[in-house]
């Protein structure tokens, strides 16, 4: 009688699994998407840092980086850097070339400015310190490129 009772809740047990799936690749290899992780510092647009764009784009995994910069664009920024070079355009702008302050090795800003709006341009040499205020137009790698770029003097930045 007990073989019977055994065998019977072994029937039983049998009957309510479910069938088993053959593996896919994904499953053997175990690729899943990383867990989303919240963040309880919400970053503002004041406190949007260029180290803080690079850094959560570079901390992304690989395949997800090109998505994660995309999130950026738009942005409108206030940014503090170290001229590193200036050159002329063919439309007659000057692109600037800063490394931002807040990063010491890695990240370049570049950004167009019409010289008509800044007498002093010309005057400008490596290592001054520029505020620049506009959009993120682009991420690529360790550059950032903004439109509707403005150059901000000392004076008006408070700084």
């Amino acid at each position: 009688m007990l073989l019977g009772v055994i065998k019977f809740i072994r029937d039983v047990i049998r009957s309510h699994r479910a069938p088993s799936e053959p593996k896919t690749v994904d499953a053997m290899l175990d690729i899943s998407p990383p867990p989303i992780q919240f963040s309880a510092n919400v970053i503002s647009p004041e406190t949007l840092t260029c180290k803080s764009i690079m850094d959560s784009i570079e901390n992304a995994p690989l395949l997800q980086q090109p998505d994660v910069a995309k999130h950026y664009i738009g942005l409108k920024i206030s940014w503090e850097g170290y001229l590193v070079g200036a050159s002329r355009t063919e439309r007659g702008l000057v692109r600037l070339t800063i490394q931002p302050k807040d990063i010491t090795v890695g990240s370049i800003i570049l950004f167009d400015v019409d010289p008509s709006r800044y007498p002093g341009i010309g005057l400008l040499k490596q290592g001054d310190t520029i505020r620049v205020e506009g959009t993120i137009a682009a991420i690529h790698d360790v550059f950032i490129e903004l439109d509707n770029a403005r150059i901000i003097s000392p004076s008006e930045s408070g700084t």
